[in-house]
């Protein structure tokens, strides 16, 4: 008979390899906010996950693919909270379809505060994978306007998506950053939401007219 092997099973490979990853980003994550990126060398979060730095290259070339894995996954995160929010509260009216969607975003961002401002203060946004996500979510919101819209309303879709994208994030991103800590959050979403909703809304209900810009002469 074979021999009884007891204790703890040994983990499979490509477990231990996602673990380790794991415990790497945990530790970048947390140092990038204590210390800032520039601050922040490979062997010192290969310390702090209790890895050699060999190890850490096994997983990763270097502190930018860090950085990068890390921005991606933030982004990724917001990203979700934006589209599948705004999926399943379709049809709901669109002051609760933001203000649910807007929740999310920000706690994503509470949840990366660290992380984010040292992304910020060391990268400009146009390199830091921000301005394709700022893209993504005009599109998103695009999307959603053009389902909710009549067609012959005249409205500038366009116009609208920058304006609802980037009034709800800035506002989130106003929250997490500590811009209004004397203020209730959910009161800010909540009275941020109401006046965007009310716009599409209205433009939902053809009172708001908004004809794309002509193109100046000789174009």
């Amino acid at each position: 008979m074979g021999k009884t092997v007891t204790g703890q099973r040994r983990q499979p490979k490509q477990d231990r390899a996602t673990e380790s990853r794991r415990r790497l980003l945990d530790a970048a994550t947390q140092l990038f906010a204590e210390r800032g990126i520039s601050g922040t060398s490979t062997n010192r979060i290969a310390a702090a996950a209790g890895m050699s730095i060999g190890t850490l290259y096994r997983y990763f070339a270097d502190r930018e693919e860090i950085v990068s894995v890390l921005r991606n996954k933030v982004i990724g995160e917001i990203e979700h909270q934006v589209v599948s929010n705004v999926i399943a509260h379709f049809n709901e009216p669109p002051q609760e379809t933001l203000t649910i969607a807007m929740r999310g975003v920000l706690t994503v961002l509470v949840d990366n505060a660290g992380l984010l401002r040292a992304l910020i203060a060391e990268s400009n946004l146009a390199g830091s994978g921000f301005a394709e996500f700022n893209r993504t979510l005009r599109l998103v919101c695009h999307g959603y306007l053009s389902g909710r819209l009549p067609p012959d309303t005249g409205a500038d879709l366009d116009v609208m998506a920058y304006v609802v994208a980037h009034t709800c994030m800035m506002t989130c991103y106003g929250i997490a950053g500590g811009d209004a800590a004397d203020q209730d959050p959910e009161t800010i979403i909540t009275a941020t939401a109401t006046m965007v909703g009310n716009w599409v809304e209205a433009a939902m209900a053809g009172a708001v007219v908004m004809a794309p810009s002509p193109a100046p002469p000789g174009l």
